[in-house]
C-alpha cells in the first residue's frame, strides 16, 4: 500500500501501470485458490469415478452370470432433487386442486392456479414452456393410475382437458 501510494507523486502513467500491476497479482492470487479447490474436487471427482467404475466391472461380472449382456443395460442419469423440494409434492398439490374443482380443467388453467401456490417445497418452474410440461407429465401420470381421464376425448389438436374421477390418493399413492 506504502509502494502505490508514493507512486502517487510519479507520473501518472506509471501509476497507472503500478495500479493496473497491483489488480493482476490480486487476480493471480484468487486464480490460485480457485485452482487448488477445483484441482482438490477433480481429485474427488476421479476417486467417486473410480468407485462407480469399479461397481459397474462387479455387476457386469453379476449380470453376466445369468448369460446376459451387461451392454444391454442402458444407463440412467442420475439427476439430483432440487433443494427443498419434497418427492410428490407437486403432484399432491395436482390432484388435489382437480378433486376440489370437480369439472373439466386445461392445462393452461391448471398452470394459473398452481402459480398462486406458496406451500413449503413447491416449485413450479419458472420457465411457461417447463411448467406445462411437468404438469402435462404429472397429468399423464394420474392418468395411468386411473385418477384422472381426458374429457376431451383426447383427440390431437384439441385443447386437453383433464378430469378427476379416481379416489383420493393415499400419501404413498400420491408420490
Amino acid at each position: 500500500m506504502c509502494s502505490l501510494l508514493l507512486m502517487a507523486n510519479h507520473h501518472p502513467r506509471i501509476a497507472k501501470l503500478a495500479k493496473d500491476l497491483a489488480y493482476r497479482k490480486g487476480e493471480v492470487q484468487t486464480l490460485n485458490a480457485r485452482e487448488k479447490a477445483l484441482i482438490a474436487e477433480l481429485a474427488e471427482t476421479r476417486s467417486q469415478k473410480q468407485v462407480a467404475e469399479k461397481a459397474v466391472l462387479e455387476l457386469s461380472r453379476k449380470i453376466q452370470d445369468f448369460h446376459l449382456n451387461p451392454d444391454d443395460v442402458r444407463t440412467i442419469r442420475a439427476t439430483p432433487r432440487l433443494d427443498g423440494v419434497r418427492h410428490g409434492v407437486f403432484r399432491k398439490e395436482l390432484a388435489q386442486l382437480l378433486q376440489q374443482t370437480g369439472e373439466p380443467l386445461g392445462t393452461a388453467e391448471i398452470l394459473e392456479l398452481l402459480q398462486g401456490e406458496t406451500l413449503a417445497g413447491f416449485k413450479l418452474p419458472t420457465k411457461r414452456r417447463d411448467a406445462m410440461h411437468r404438469i402435462a407429465r404429472d397429468l399423464r401420470v394420474l392418468r395411468d393410475r386411473g385418477w384422472v381421464i381426458r374429457a376431451d376425448g383426447g383427440s390431437a389438436g384439441t385443447k386437453a382437458t383433464w378430469l378427476w374421477v379416481g379416489e383420493k390418493p393415499t400419501s404413498q399413492e400420491s408420490s
